[in-house]
């Protein structure tokens, strides 16, 4: 908000030829903003009222003027809109309101001057022969900072502003209004040339030059560490059956009957019973049990999309892999959905490899979406962005799950591409495959 600080405020002196003499009172005043400062130059509209109240109550007396400023500062002559009508016997408060902005408070009382004005109810011929019970001759003389001066029969008091010891630094106030922007000032002189700047920072690296030729082979590396054991091995064949038992021997042959009469042929007699069952042999020896498998479950799923149809790869972190194609699972221990795997629980063993192309570098992982944590981090690995073929991120690993859990693979590059998660071959009739995992349970 702004206020106003009074610098004077006085009446043309009244003589006896009020005919001639200006009903008015001049004011002036500094307007500055809430910080102290002065107001912008410029004009201003500046509502003045009289009150017979130093606060509350209807005004008396009021016009509007169109005030320049300069530096703050303004002359006012009040009653040169609106002639003043009142008798000045008694107290009056002025108020002042500046454009659209509350009236300011406090309101300032009129000081003794402008009540001079009450001389104009003096008969015609009559003059003042006393001032505070002085007669006759009064002489007025000027005290510190006030200033009398005559012109014809005007006589004017006016007092002048001295500025008195620096007083203590007060608190700092609240920020006022943002003022509205100056005039542009002129170019200032060209300054001397100031100190060199210090060492800027490294620049970015920049992008990847064209790959060089192939370097002479290198030595045979050291060998590798074993990797996971394989999948279970096919049951072993069965046991030599034992050999079979020997004959027993033939049963005796009974007496010879009596020749009978010669006669008719008779008919031939049953056939004797057959001898005795020989002994079983012995059972052959067992032969030895095959050896037992290390797992107990089978599940194999891929990322699979229509003939011709590539995957992009983005920056910006990990993305989940689009497993979505069952391809195994004889003892139906997981399922797809919607991008993830679903896995009873049990501890596995798993083989996992993600296709990227012109990516930079790259890293996959398998995340356990149920805990929030990562199960498996894949080998860090760099697929050249200016060599055209694909490279495989591999995920190998063994882990545990305690509670049947939703799993996803994922996979991060450095470097954004239309077809980085995979380069279509499109060969009619089949889908594109890319992503492949296989999990083995441990279990008999």
């Amino acid at each position: 908000m702004n206020r106003i600080v009074t610098i004077l405020l006085f009446l043309f002196a009244v003589s006896t030829a009020f005919a001639q003499m200006p009903q008015t009172i001049s004011y002036q005043g500094v307007l500055t903003n809430q910080d102290g400062t002065p107001m912008q130059n410029g004009n201003y509209t500046l509502t003045f009222k009289l009150y017979t109240q130093a606060a509350g109550g209807p005004a008396v007396w009021s016009e509007i003027q169109s005030m320049s400023v300069l530096n703050g500062m303004f002359t006012a002559i009040l009653g040169k809109v609106n002639s003043f009508s009142l008798s000045f016997d008694h107290p009056y408060w002025l108020g002042i309101t500046v454009g659209s902005d509350p009236e300011m408070a406090p309101r300032i009382e009129l000081t003794a001057v402008p009540y001079a004005m009450l001389a104009l109810d003096v008969a015609d011929g009559q003059v003042v022969r006393s001032i505070n019970s002085l007669k006759d001759d009064v002489t007025l003389a000027a005290g510190e900072n006030i200033s009398i001066s005559q012109n014809g029969k005007i006589i004017a008091i006016s007092a002048s502003v001295s500025t008195g010891p620096q007083g203590p630094k007060g608190e700092k106030g609240d920020p006022g209004e943002k003022g509205d922007k100056g005039d542009k000032g002129n170019t200032g002189a060209a300054g001397p040339q100031g100190p060199a700047g210090v060492k800027g920072v490294t620049g970015a690296n920049g992008a990847v030059g064209a790959q060089g030729p192939v370097g002479p082979h290198g030595p045979k590396g050291d060998k590798g560490v074993t990797g996971p054991p394989g999948p279970q091995g096919i049951a072993g064949i069965n046991g030599t059956p034992g050999q079979q038992g020997s004959i027993g021997p033939t049963g005796a042959q009974g007496p010879q009957g009596p020749t009978g009469a010669a006669g008719d042929d008779g008919a031939i007699g049953p056939a004797g019973a057959n001898g005795a069952t020989g002994p079983a042999g012995a059972d052959g020896a067992t032969g030895p049990a095959g050896a037992d498998g290390l797992y107990n479950a089978y599940v194999m799923v891929s990322e699979q999309e229509s003939s011709g149809t590539s995957v992009a790869s983005n920056t910006g972190g990990f993305q989940t892999r689009n497993i979505n194609t069952e391809d195994a699972d004889p003892q139906n221990i997981a399922s797809v959905s919607s991008s993830q795997i679903t896995l009873a629980v049990g501890t596995y063993r798993c083989i996992i490899s993600c296709p990227v192309f012109k990516s930079g570098g790259t890293r996959a992982r398998l995340q356990n979406i149920t805990t929030g944590s990562t199960l498996l981090l894949g080998t860090s690995e760099r697929a050249g962005i200016t060599v055209d073929f694909v490279t495989r991120v591999p995920v190998v690993g063994r882990f545990t799950l305690t509670v049947q859990s939703v799993l996803e693979i994922q996979h991060a590059v450095r470097v954004a591409n239309g077809n980085g998660f995979g380069v279509a071959v499109a060969i009619s009739g089949f889908n594109e495959i890319y992503t492949v995992a296989e999990f083995w349970r441990e279990g008999k």
